[in-house]
């Protein structure tokens, strides 16, 4: 649903986390079985609140007509929701998209098996100066990858599964850090080109 606000209205950090879990909370209940709630966001962008809400198929990609179908089922649920009855707020549903960075531990379960990588959250700058000497980004040093094994919160820590090989590398992810999907494209054309070569 689309509302066009009066004025901006502020949230303070504590009061979005809040409307979150309500809207997480119910969601997952109202939640077709066929698809899986995988996180909420709210978030405020040119002056809008957007209420993000990020699923996906249990057994395969999600598709646009999926998003609107449930996005008209929802609808109704979150114009009932007490936590965003005065809130000006744009409805999206989406897929998580193919490189999203994973936050909530139910995301790391629901994609293990699948490639990812580790990112740093900051964009990459162009360095420091430190007494006198500039000092290289973070990311320029090559982070893992590989098949995500498993997931520790307690220790924000990620078991991953080398792709050409068995070994696996446990990471203890820092602050600065986050797990993305690393999908592996293929194309079509690859197939046809090593035909060709052989």
């Amino acid at each position: 649903m689309k509302r066009v606000p009066v004025k901006p209205i502020q949230l303070t950090p504590e009061q979005v986390q809040e409307i979150e879990a309500a809207v997480f909370a119910v969601v997952d209940q109202k939640l077709d079985p066929r698809f899986f709630l995988l996180d909420v966001a709210l978030e405020k962008e040119a002056g809008y609140w957007y209420l993000r809400i990020y699923v996906e198929q249990k057994d395969g990609t999600i598709s646009i007509s999926d998003c609107e179908t449930i996005s008209r089922e929802l609808d109704p649920v979150m114009d009932e929701l007490p936590a965003l009855k005065d809130l000006p707020y744009s409805l999206e549903i989406s897929s998580p998209g193919v490189f999203r960075p994973l936050r909530r531990p139910r995301e790391f379960e629901f994609f293990v098996g699948r490639p990812v990588r580790i990112e740093e959250r900051q964009p990459v700058g162009k360095g420091k100066k430190k007494a006198g000497k500039a000092t290289a980004p973070k990311s320029a040093v090559k982070l893992p990858e590989g098949i995500l094994q498993a997931y520790f919160p307690d220790r924000h820590a990620v078991v991953l599964k080398s792709q050409q090989g068995p070994e696996t590398l446990e990471v203890t992810l820092e602050e600065s850090q986050m797990v993305c999907l690393n999908p592996v494209i293929h194309f079509p054309e690859d197939d046809e080109l090593q035909d060709i070569s052989q």
